[in-house]
């Protein structure tokens, strides 16, 4: 979708061990999707 769209966007990979990567969110699953600051969890 992203691409499709021409969206740009960076991806960041997740240690599944550690998650160290996502700390700073309560969600611990991935994917997620900051959007203009906001947070968007799981699939649509």
């Amino acid at each position: 979708f992203l691409d499709y769209n021409k969206l740009p966007y960076k991806v960041v990979e997740v240690n599944p061990i550690s998650k160290k990567e996502i700390k700073w969110s309560e969600y611990k699953k991935v994917p997620v999707v900051v959007l203009d600051g906001k947070q968007l969890n799981d699939s649509f």
